[in-house]
C-alpha cells in the first residue's frame, strides 16, 4: 500500500526487476488534480486504489483507471458526544477551523468578503495559523468588519477551547480532499455550510446536515450565513447523518476491500 504517489512507478519498476507477485494500492489523502507536488499519470501504475472521497475516484477514472479497480473507503471519524455550550455574549457564533490562506485552497478572502454582508450579530470565530493571517485581518480592516471576526490563532484541540456554541462551521474552500474538519464538527452535533467544490456533496446532506452556497458567489454565502444562523438543526440528527464514516462502519468496509484486492 503506498501513500505518495511519487514513489509507485519506482516500485511498479522493483517489482517487474525483481518477479515479485506483490499488487500495489494507492491510499491518497488529498486532490489529484488540484497540486504541483508530483505527475498524476504515475497513479496508473497501482493495481488498485482506495479513494477517500468520490470526487478523487472520478479523478482517477478521468485518469483512464477502470471504475473496477477503485475502491470508495472515505475516512474514519471518531464519535463525539453533543457540544453544547452557552452562548454567553448574545452574538451568534460561525466558526473556521483550518489554515488561513487568504487567496489559495482555503479561499478566506471570499468568506471575509461574505462577512461584510451578513447579519451584525454574526461573529467568525477562526482558529488556525498561516502566512497569511496578517493580510487577511488588514482585509477585515478594509471592509470594516474587524470587530466580526475573532482571530484565536492554532489550537490543538479547538473544541476543549470553545468558549461559544457554534450554530454552524464554514469551508469555502476551492477544493478538498475529504474534509475531516466536517466530520469533526458533524459528530459532535454541529451542521456545516460548504462551498459546492468538488466532492462536498460526500459529507454535506442539504438541510439534514448543513448546507451548500456555488462557489464564488459571496452574495449567495452570506445568504446562507444568514439562513443557517436562524435554522433549527437537530444535533442528533447531524451526528447520524454521518453514520457511514464512523469508524466501525469505515474498518468493516476497508477489511472487505482488503480481501477482494487479496482475492482477485
Amino acid at each position: 500500500v503506498i501513500l505518495s504517489p511519487n514513489i509507485i512507478k519506482l516500485f511498479a519498476k522493483l517489482r517487474n526487476l525483481t518477479h515479485k507477485k506483490c499488487k500495489l494500492i494507492s491510499w491518497f489523502h488529498f486532490s489529484i488534480a488540484n497540486q504541483h507536488d508530483y505527475d498524476p499519470k504515475n497513479i496508473i501504475f497501482a493495481d488498485y486504489h482506495l479513494a477517500i472521497s468520490s470526487q478523487i475516484k472520478k479523478q482517477m477514472m478521468d485518469l483512464g483507471i477502470e471504475e473496477q479497480r477503485i475502491f470508495l473507503i472515505f475516512n474514519p471519524a471518531e464519535h463525539h458526544k453533543l457540544l453544547n455550550l452557552k452562548a454567553n455574549d448574545g452574538q451568534k457564533h460561525l466558526l473556521y477551523v483550518g489554515r488561513v490562506q487568504k487567496n489559495g485552497q482555503k479561499n478566506l478572502k471570499e468568506l471575509l468578503h461574505a462577512m461584510k454582508l451578513v447579519d451584525p450579530s454574526i461573529v467568525l470565530d477562526v482558529y488556525g495559523g498561516g502566512k497569511d493571517e496578517e493580510e487577511c485581518k488588514r482585509l477585515c480592516k478594509e471592509l470594516e468588519i474587524s470587530n466580526h471576526v475573532k482571530w484565536h490563532g492554532w489550537t490543538e484541540n479547538v473544541w476543549d477551547t470553545l468558549s461559544n456554541q457554534p450554530f454552524a462551521l464554514i469551508l469555502t474552500s476551492k477544493f478538498e480532499g475529504l474534509p475531516m474538519v466536517f466530520l469533526e464538527a458533524m459528530s459532535r452535533g454541529i451542521p456545516c455550510i460548504s462551498a459546492n467544490f468538488d466532492g462536498y456533496n460526500d459529507v454535506i446532506k442539504d438541510h439534514l446536515n448543513g448546507m451548500f452556497y456555488s462557489l464564488g458567489n459571496v452574495e449567495e454565502c452570506a445568504s446562507k450565513i444568514n439562513e443557517m444562523a436562524q435554522a433549527k438543526f437537530e444535533p442528533v440528527n447531524v451526528q447520524k447523518s454521518i453514520s457511514k464514516f464512523y469508524e466501525e462502519q469505515y474498518f468493516n468496509n476497508l477489511h472487505n476491500v482488503l480481501k477482494k484486492v487479496i482475492n482477485y
